[in-house]
């Protein structure tokens, strides 16, 4: 027997494809399943059209074709006041529905719908104590951040667990003085992420042409990726907005700076594939970003040539992205080096570089592939993490030239070049019996 939720949402995705011939436009019927189909989570359904008009038809017919199944909607909300209005006059709305005006929550989100606006609500309790681990934790698992909005501040708590858990601290053991206070202060801070408010729209439109950047970048700590995407209207003029973001912990052993660059380029060809299929635009033109030049050089070759812990990532980079859409950008200019490194709550909110990107994605689109050349340093380590060459011999069957390459046991002829993999040790051999062989004509001559 399947769980629940499972037989839930199937039974709901049988009554859409059963019931959509209710609907007398065959391309309404099909717009109104497919939207049954893409559009529910669970029991909450979220969709978005270009007009009122539009609006109110698709919610009649995904009502009607629901209610075919006896799963009759209710909770209507709106940031358009005429779509509610419509709504609640007709039967579509005979149950609850919400004024336009009020907080209500979207997949745990909450959203204002009177200026269509994302905003965060952060409830601590009170402490009446010196904190501990566990507290920590407890404050930490309430910051709810699917999109990763608030990177730059969860990355923070995220390499803060770590210091706790380094420190062996027991669960409930105050914490020491100066993690103390410095909790205390980042703690005292996340009541300002509520003065922050990030609009729904991302301003894509029929006519508009769409593009996604995304940057990555890695500190000793952490490193992150963040996805932006562009729009330009038929006009010229250009919108920026940040999309999601994705950060990780580094490894509680201490690695590389190239290698954590190289595991957050993995991680942005990863999330803008995933971004790219949630929204449906698989064929939007993308770009990828890093301040690493050694990270570059290594996505531009082929991983047989390196070694395995960068031929692994290598390649699964370039099997989520195209090499040719891989950019360099300088360090100050890359908002994923605020997700990497953190940065206090009370400071995100007017951090244009992060909620708004770096200039260049306003003035130019299209940049140079020509990638800056390494430094000595850079150069090292990209030695350290290729393969030793190998050489290749071959040879021809002429008996004149395969003597040398062979030898004889038992009466028969032994190819060298048959028995050894390696060049080096088909060499060796081939000189200790060199060796061997002038030795003994060198004994039997002085017999």
């Amino acid at each position: 027997m399947a769980c629940g939720p499972y037989n839930a949402i199937r039974a709901l995705r049988q009554c859409a494809s059963d019931n959509f011939s209710v609907i007398h436009n065959i391309n309404r019927a099909v717009e109104a399943k497919e939207s049954i189909l893409s559009n529910f989570y669970v029991d909450d359904y979220l969709d978005s059209v270009n007009t009122t008009t539009e609006a109110i038809e698709r919610a009649r017919n995904v009502d009607k074709i629901l209610r075919q199944g006896h799963f009759v909607l209710g909770k209507w909300n709106s940031n358009c006041t005429l779509t509610l209005t419509a709504l609640a006059d007709a039967s579509v709305a005979s149950t609850e529905s919400f004024p336009s005006n009020s907080d209500t929550t979207v997949l745990g989100l909450h959203w204002n719908p009177n200026n269509d606006t994302l905003f965060y609500k952060v409830r601590l309790p009170v402490l009446d104590a010196i904190p501990t681990k566990r507290n920590v934790l407890s404050d930490v698992a309430r910051l709810y951040d699917p999109s990763g909005l608030l990177s730059p501040v969860i990355v923070w708590a995220k390499i803060f667990i770590q210091m706790l858990w380094k420190a062996e601290l027991p669960w409930d053991t105050p914490l020491p003085g100066d993690l103390r206070d410095e909790w205390l202060t980042f703690r005292n801070g996340l009541y300002q992420l509520f003065s922050i408010r990030v609009l729904h729209w991302l301003g894509m439109t029929k006519t508009s042409t769409v593009n996604f950047h995304g940057f990555c970048d890695a500190s000793s700590k952490a490193y992150a990726a963040v996805v932006y995407v562009r729009i330009e209207d038929p006009e010229g003029e250009v919108r920026v907005s940040l999309v999601a973001a994705k950060t990780r912990v580094g490894p509680s052993k201490s690695t590389t700076i190239p290698r954590m660059e190289l595991s957050a380029a993995r991680l942005l060809a990863m999330t803008m594939e995933e971004i790219c299929h949630a929204l449906r635009l698989d064929s939007a033109g993308c770009m990828y970003w890093s301040d690493s030049t050694i990270v570059l050089h290594w996505i531009q070759k082929a991983p047989t040539v390196l070694k395995p812990y960068v031929a692994n990532r290598v390649a699964i980079i370039q099997t989520h992205s195209e090499v040719k859409c891989w950019r360099h950008i300088r360090s100050e200019h890359n908002p994923a080096d605020c997700a990497s490194r953190g940065i206090p709550p009370t400071a995100l909110e007017d951090h244009p570089l992060w909620w708004t990107g770096p200039p260049i994605m306003y003035t130019c689109f299209n940049r140079s592939t020509e990638l800056p050349a390494l430094t000595d340093e850079e150069q090292q380590t990209a030695t350290l993490e290729s393969r030793p060459p190998r050489s290749l011999v071959t040879v021809r069957h002429v008996d004149a030239t395969c003597g040398l390459l062979r030898t004889t046991f038992g009466g028969r002829r032994i190819p060298l070049v048959e028995k050894f993999s390696r060049l080096n040790r088909l060499l060796n051999t081939t000189a200790r019996l060199r060796r061997s062989y002038l030795h003994s004509e060198v004994t039997e001559a002085i017999r």
